[in-house]
């Protein structure tokens, strides 16, 4: 296929916009993802090379091995996908001038080249821990991002193209420009290749440690090391002079130093271990260690005999220094305990969720529904732009990215600017219970308020199941990372309602650290002081601490009030500590709303009412409502404003259903069977035979199941029992919530087999047929006892799509009824929000704030949070 050919043609789900640049080895286009929604770079290879099939395999060997490496400074390899007679990579399309358009306009400043030698020496440290030599690093293979940050491309793939005995011709380098062994033309490649490369010998990862310190010292002078005008010409000077150095500008005595150590012209005289670069770079960058002064604008540099002369009677006189400075010098300083406010005045915010940056310098906090950053250098924070509905940010260990949930998709945004990009879909609303947390290798593991731990790359990608629920776990929340790479902490609920667990996982391996009986535990986070910081509510409500020993992963002693009240808890590495003061966790009741949205009375539980009933005749309330540790069935009469507790049973007793007469209630008990009683108490409860029934049919004749909460099937079976349930609707995706037509023909209910929660209708009982009812995702569908509307809950909004039964389904486009003020999640062992429709359908009963509750108003940071309780 041509090129043009290519041009707006498909391979695999890619589309291919335009084509970028050419190589040795294949032709680069931009492309579009239609399933992930994102750019990305098609490297199309060359037919001949295509077509040996021995080459072919060891390159797709090759290249699977490539695509594990993941790391922020390396454009990453998605896959490899073939079309008719092409076959292409697929690589992270990274925007932005190469390094070597850069070194176009001269030279970089100390610190510029400090910088960007640091992360270019941090990507070739991890390929190298996992045995992969890049090869071919040069600037030409060296992006600088918008954000301002490198990304080093095509690692390794100059071992994946070549052929059995190496590579047969020098144009055979991946990323080789076109016209580079044109007479006249300085070749890219051979200028960096090491002498031991050049020469056609064995190389190891100590080719790429020559190579980076060539690109080091072309970032200092703006000049090649070897240049030439034939490739003859280049090889000759790399594989037989010396580098000469003689024109370095000046510069810290300990750079000179590493600079000609990995440009030693034997492979065993070199500089081994790209990582020891990394550090001294880093070192020299904070100006720790440098001896002697060696400033970078010094006016000329000592030969390297003086130098060494020097720097001995330094260190003599150092030595005798240090000794005597130590004996007189005062014990240093208690840190002292900073504590400061930052108020929250953009936007009317109800909900705070703050983070610290990993280095304590910034916060990030969601006010008024966007994300905002402030500096503690700067008296404003600002708005991020983008962030609309974003929930629950969290930062990237270097401090450069902030992710969040939106429109159940993770996002991540730079913080030098630019607007969001995509990492993959969640299926779930990232709100109450979810989190996230960004490791050091480049991967993102996050609760999203169900299910397990969940990981993806922070390049993209699909999620991945990291860690399951056990038996009688319902789901995960709130986690965080370890340091160094130990695991993780989360918080662990139970199907019975039991929220006090706080669990780690390292090594594969899982375990309880704190367990808190009849509490509710949420945000564990290990802080630099050696303390596992969690928020308790129940008793004492507020932030708690206990000491956690990070060897054993258990904690010791006693936990320890830190802030009364405090909750949504943030930390940083340096041990800083954030939170929001005095916003305990809102009482939620319920709210009896007409069409519009407009509150006509509010029903105030003692802690949270949960998924309400209207009685069939419109005239009592039925509800759950958490009571110490355990939830309990009310019953409220509405004309007589009064209430009575309907069940005793012990742990979690949920989702009230009428049946059609209005005589019993039946309802969920224990999480594992259904209970039925009398609405007015008046009898003893009685066990149905199968739990999680759901719903009777409107002529009392069926009862309608799910089963499970992952995962789960609906079923439905003869109300008088003595038959097995019938599937309904099965398959791997979660159904819940099925409600019946009026006049019993179709089951409306929720899926998520799309990878998002949304509405369908099925005919009942043959199931034959769907029909979809929202167009932008939905949960909790109810159809209106009237038979003429079907509602549903779609976040915050509540939604009302036409319908009719007669003669045959008819569907009307999906419109807003009203906004509820109060996004409230999920409820009980997240199953959807519950609202219900009055029997004329003129009113709603909705979770919902119990009275006015005061919004959250301000952050505050406090630096050395631990003294305060030595």
């Amino acid at each position: 296929m041509s090129e043009s050919e290519l041009i707006d043609s498909s391979i695999a789900h890619y589309t291919v916009v335009e084509k970028l640049g050419e190589g040795g080895m294949g032709v680069v286009y931009r492309a579009s993802d239609s399933k992930l929604r994102r750019e990305v770079a098609l490297k199309v290879l060359p037919e001949a090379f295509t077509r040996d099939a021995e080459r072919m395999a060891r390159f797709e060997r090759e290249a699977q091995v490539l695509a594990s490496l993941n790391h922020p400074n390396i454009a990453a390899i998605y896959g490899l996908e073939e079309a008719d007679t092409v076959r292409c990579l697929v690589l992270e399309l990274v925007e932005g001038p190469t390094l070597e358009e850069r070194l176009g306009r001269g030279a970089l400043s100390l610190d510029e080249a400090l910088d960007l030698s640091v992360e270019i020496a941090g990507a070739l440290e991890t390929a190298h821990e996992q045995g992969i030599i890049h090869r071919d690093l040069k600037p030409a293979n060296v992006k600088l991002t918008p954000e301002g940050s490198v990304k080093v491309l095509d690692f390794g793939l100059a071992k994946a193209m070549e052929t059995q005995g190496g590579l047969e011709h020098l144009a055979d380098s991946p990323t080789l420009t076109v016209g580079a062994t044109a007479a006249g033309v300085i070749l890219g490649t051979a200028a960096y290749m090491s002498p031991e490369q050049g020469a056609g010998k064995p190389v190891d990862r100590r080719t790429d440690i020559w190579s980076f310190g060539v690109v080091l010292y072309e970032m200092l002078t703006g000049r090649k090391l070897y240049p030439g005008d034939t490739v003859t010409e280049i090889l000759a000077g790399v594989i037989a002079k010396e580098p000469d150095l003689d024109g370095l500008p000046p510069m810290p005595p300990r750079l000179d130093d590493l600079l000609r150590r990995c440009l030693r012209r034997d492979p065993r005289s070199r500089l081994r271990d790209i990582g020891d670069a990394r550090v001294a770079l880093e070192e020299i960058r904070s100006g720790a260690g440098e001896l002697g002064g060696g400033s970078a604008t010094a006016p000329s540099r000592v030969t390297r005999g003086r130098r060494l002369v020097a720097v001995g009677g330094a260190l003599v006189l150092a030595a005798l220094a240090a000794g005597a400075a130590w004996l007189l010098k005062p014990a240093p300083p208690e840190p002292e305990v900073l504590k400061f406010e930052i108020p929250v005045t953009e936007a009317r915010a109800r909900r705070i969720r703050p983070a610290l940056s990993p280095d304590g310098s910034r916060l990030v906090y969601g006010s008024g529904g966007r994300l905002w950053l402030r500096h503690f250098a700067a008296l404003e924070a600002g708005e991020l732009a983008g962030t609309e509905s974003a929930q629950n940010p969290f930062w990237s260990p270097d401090g450069r990215w902030i992710a969040f949930g939106r429109d159940e998709r993770l996002w991540k945004l730079s913080t030098g600017g630019g607007e969001p990009s995509m990492i993959t879909g969640i299926g779930e609303d990232f709100g109450s219970g979810a989190g996230g947390v960004w490791t050091e290798d480049g991967q993102i593991v996050v609760t999203a308020g169900t299910g397990g731990l969940m990981r993806v790359s922070a390049q993209g990608g699909d999620l991945s199941s990291f860690v399951e629920p056990e038996d009688r776990e319902v789901d995960f929340h709130d986690v965080s990372a370890l340091p160094n790479g130990r695991g993780f902490l989360f918080v662990v609920h139970y199907d019975d309602g039991y929220f006090g667990t706080i669990a780690a996982v390292s090594g594969g391996e899982r375990r309880t650290v704190l367990e808190i009986e009849g509490h509710r535990l949420a945000d564990p986070l290990y802080t630099a002081s050696g303390h596992l910081l969690f928020q308790r509510r129940g008793s004492n409500d507020g932030v708690w601490a206990v000491r956690f020993s990070l060897d054993r992963l258990e904690t010791s002693g006693e936990p320890f009030l830190v802030v009364p009240n405090g909750t949504r808890l943030s930390v940083s590495s340096d041990g800083t500590l954030a939170y929001v003061p005095g916003a305990g966790r809102p009482r939620i009741g319920l709210a009896v709303l007409d069409r519009e949205g407009v509150e006509e009375r509010v029903i105030e539980a003692e802690s949270a009412g949960s998924f309400p009933a209207f009685s069939p005749d419109g005239k009592r309330i039925a509800f759950s409502e958490q009571d110490g540790e355990t939830w309990q069935i009310w019953v409220h009469d509405l004309e007589r404003d009064t209430r009575s507790r309907l069940s005793f049973e012990p742990g979690l007793n949920t989702g009230p259903r009428w049946t059609p007469d209005g005589q019993r209630i039946f309802f969920f008990s224990g999480g594992d069977k259904s209970v039925v009683k009398a609405a007015d108490g008046g009898s003893d409860a009685a066990l149905l035979e199968d739990a999680g029934c759901w719903r009777f049919s409107p002529d009392g004749q069926f009862l309608i199941c799910t089963r499970g909460q992952t995962g789960s099937d609906i079923l439905y079976r003869p109300a008088q029992g003595g038959a097995r349930l019938t599937t309904f609707v099965g398959g791997p995706a979660t159904e819940l919530a099925p409600d019946f037509s009026p006049d019993g023909r179709y089951v409306v209910y929720q899926s998520n087999e799309s990878g998002r929660d949304e509405i369908y209708i099925r005919p009942f009982p043959a199931g034959e047929g769907r029909w979809q009812v929202s167009t932008d995702g939905g949960t909790w569908p109810r159809w209106s006892p009237t038979g003429s509307e079907i509602f549903y809950a779609r976040g915050q909004e509540i939604m009302a799509v036409g319908v009719k039964t007669d003669p045959r389904l008819l569907l009307e486009v999906p419109r807003m009824l009203f906004r509820r003020p109060w996004d409230l999640g999920v409820g009980i062992n997240n199953w959807p929000d519950g609202f219900d429709v009055s029997p004329d359908g003129r009113r709603f009963v909705t979770r919902q704030a119990a009275g006015e509750v005061a919004p959250e108003r301000s952050v505050v940071v406090v630096r050395n949070w631990y003294q305060e309780f030595r």
